[in-house]
């Protein structure tokens, strides 16, 4: 990638000194770097952690005055990593290891406190100015990629610390040639459909529109103090230009200018050096007055200290004797305290038995009805059994034996809309007599349904038995009546054998003539095989091309085209068509498709035959009555709860639709259909189906004929 030429510098001024010039009412205080993860996570540390350190004078008692005003919280990194997750980020060599900023924003101590006021407390009033400011500054300049933005009031001064994820919307590459084989048509759509292609969000600085150009952190100072101006604060420092140096042709000039200025300093340095010594001078003797003066004044100090030490003294005896009785009247004050303190902690003891009785009570009530209704279920139980037993667990009874309630028709739709008499005890079970669901834990729920549903087995188990010892019995009885026909058909039999024994001899005779008739019908046969042998060669080639086109394979342009339309099909999904658009990928499945039919055949529906192609079968179901897709619908949803069946989901569906394509290209393409192929399709309709039935039938025969060892 190109470098991006550097833009010319604005001529500079002359230098001047750096003063530290205060505008207006305080000054601005930025700092802007580049940052990496581990700078991250230093500034997440830096908030989640705060205690004082040489860097950050924290107090620990302003640190609710902190406020998140842009983030989830004080982890930063944690916020930064949530924002890249909808972002791509570079991963060629090049990329940059510290693509994140980190700015600092803040102003000058005497803005806030302008009266010289401690830290802490801030002018209300200009505090929140400031911060109204700063505010719509940051988000009108980063907009979403600023991630994070932690306010700190509780070190000397307020500040903000910004966290940036600079981005742009990297668009594909703009379709500049055709494909091979591709229509003007297409290359024109191409084109239109780059125009609203979406773009990619990409983690790049350089391409960033705030941070990608130059000087960015010259023109965001500028900003924000352009930003501030209306507070009356401005730059800390008049200027930040650097030192300025003479063009080359005057460097002569200079070095002659410097020269005479280190002349004129060396003199200057000379003057001042004898001034020193003079001024020496006169110190040391001012220095020896001075020390005997203090000797003087430190005996005097010392006879007035003398006398203050033995008054202080006659103080001190008066003042303990104050503090000792102070001291009594605290001790007396201290053991009230305590006595009240253990008096109200006995008292919130004593409420919390209270509390923990009356949870008890509740505990026990609840207990006693568990067990009342324990005993109901267990008597529903044994009627179930009685009627397992009897086999009339899974007859059906009338909707007018339950109460009528919301709850009981919802029960009942829930359960196929069939009562039964197992399913009126299981409802009771769980139900009161007016039809008002009796509140249970889930346990107790789950337990219900699992006993009745073990005891409908039993029941279906026990009707199977019996059913197979009535059989039993119906069998003995025949074959007693079937003993006694036996013994008067033996009697019969050594009649018939005779007559048997003379139709053997005539069934010989018979097949002497069916094989008579077998070498005719071989004959018959021969002429029929040559009479179609002009056909076969045909008949087999178009065979041949059809067995091709069943196994050939998609190509790139296929599976795309089979994508595109998976993908816009999909987007249509909507609450109505979402169950018909999943029962439409599943009947993809072969086994799939013959369990469902399996379930529907109770029904009074008959089951379709749908296309393979998912184009023209999801025109099949949204053709279905509502009544026959609602049904399908709700037998998918056993199949996939039970999870007894594979599943044929969007990659099966897309292959199949893929292989579909493929197979219409592949017969609209008429070149590939070989010449034999061809003159059998060019023949007529009926004239096909004829001569396709008699080649199958005589390669039946044929079939048939090796199979059972006979030959023509």
């Amino acid at each position: 990638m190109a470098r991006r030429p550097r833009k010319p510098r604005a001529p500079r001024g002359p230098r001047q000194k750096k003063e530290r010039a205060l505008a207006g009412t305080g000054s601005i205080v930025t700092n802007f770097r580049q940052a990496s993860r581990a700078n991250l996570k230093g500034a997440t540390l830096h908030q989640t952690k705060r205690s004082p350190d040489g860097w950050s004078a924290i107090d620990l008692s302003r640190v609710n005055l902190n406020e998140v005003w842009v983030g989830s919280g004080m982890h930063i990194l944690n916020d930064v990593n949530t924002y890249l997750s909808d972002v791509v980020e570079p991963t060629h060599k090049n990329s940059s290891a510290s693509p994140f900023c980190t700015i600092i924003l803040g102003a000058s101590p005497e803005y806030f406190r302008p009266n010289g006021e401690p830290p802490g407390q801030e002018d209300p009033e200009r505090l929140e100015a400031w911060k109204a400011r700063t505010k719509a500054w940051m988000k009108e300049t980063f907009g979403d990629d600023l991630v994070s933005a932690i306010y700190n009031g509780d070190e000397t001064t307020p500040h903000v610390h910004l966290a940036i994820c600079p981005t742009y919307l990297k668009r594909p590459r703009k379709p500049d040639r055709k494909k091979p084989g591709e229509s003007d048509e297409a290359f024109l759509q191409r084109c239109e459909d780059w125009k609203t292609a979406p773009g990619t969000k990409t983690l790049s600085w350089s391409s960033n529109e705030v941070l990608g150009r130059y000087n960015s952190f010259g023109h965001l100072r500028q900003s924000y103090a352009d930003a501030l101006k209306p507070l009356g604060l401005e730059y800390s420092l008049a200027s930040f230009e650097p030192a300025q140096y003479p063009e080359p042709k005057h460097k002569k000039k200079h070095l002659e200018d410097l020269e005479t200025e280190r002349l004129e300093a060396l003199d200057a340095l000379e003057e001042e050096r004898a001034e020193l010594a003079e001024e020496r001078r006169k110190f040391e003797q001012d220095k020896a007055a001075f020390e005997e003066q203090c000797a003087e004044i430190v005996r005097e100090e010392l006879r007035s200290a003398t006398e203050e030490a033995v008054r202080i003294s006659k103080i001190t005896m008066a003042a303990g004797q104050k503090v000792a009785a102070r001291i009594e009247a605290n001790a007396k004050y201290d053991a009230e305290q305590r006595a009240a303190e253990q008096t109200a902690k006995l008292s919130a003891r004593v409420e919390k038995l209270a509390r923990d009785e009356e949870r008890l009570e509740r505990q026990k009530r609840e207990i006693e009805d568990q067990v009342s209704w324990f005993a109901l279920f267990t008597s529903k139980v044994e009627l179930a059994l009685q009627r397992a037993l009897d086999r009339s667990f899974d007859t059906t009874i009338s909707r007018d034996q339950l109460p009528a309630s919301p709850s009981t028709t919802d029960w009942i739709a829930a359960r196929g809309g069939n009562v039964t008499h197992g399913l009126k005890l299981e409802f009771f079970s769980l139900h009161s007599s007016t039809g008002v669901p009796i509140p249970l834990p889930s346990q107790l729920k789950d337990l219900v349904r699992s006993v009745f549903k073990s005891i409908q087995g039993f029941a279906q188990c026990w009707r199977t038995q019996h059913r197979q010892l009535t059989d039993l019995r119906n069998r003995t009885v025949a074959i007693a009546e079937a003993t006694e026909t036996a013994e008067q058909a033996l009697a019969d039999a050594g009649r018939r054998l005779a007559a048997m024994r003379q139709e053997t001899m005539d069934a010989e005779a018979a097949a002497t003539k069916a094989y008579d008739e077998h070498a005719e019908l071989s004959y018959e046969f021969a002429r029929l095989d040559e009479a179609l042998a002009p056909a076969r060669p045909a008949y087999e080639a178009l065979q041949n091309w059809l067995s091709e086109l069943q196994d050939i394979t998609p190509n790139e342009d296929d599976t795309r085209s089979a994508k595109t339309w998976i993908n816009q099909w999909m987007e249509n999904d909507t609450a109505d068509t979402r169950s018909l658009m999943r029962l439409t990928l599943r009947l993809q499945g072969e086994a799939y498709t013959s369990e469902l039919e399996h379930r529907l055949k109770s029904s009074d529906i008959s089951f379709p035959t749908f296309s393979r192609d998912i184009r023209d079968r999801w025109r099949e179901v949204c053709a279905l009555p509502f009544g026959h897709q609602h049904r399908m619908v709700r037998a998918m949803k056993l199949i996939d709860r039970e999870n007894n069946v594979p599943l044929f989901l969007r990659d099966e569906n897309e292959n199949a639709l893929a292989k579909h394509i493929a197979q219409q290209r592949a017969q609209h393409q008429q070149r590939s259909i070989p010449p034999l192929a061809r003159q059998f399709l060019d023949l007529p309709e009926d004239t096909q189906t004829k001569l396709g039935a008699a080649l199958k039938a005589q390669d039946d025969y044929n079939a048939t004929t090796v199979s059972s060892g006979l030959t023509m």
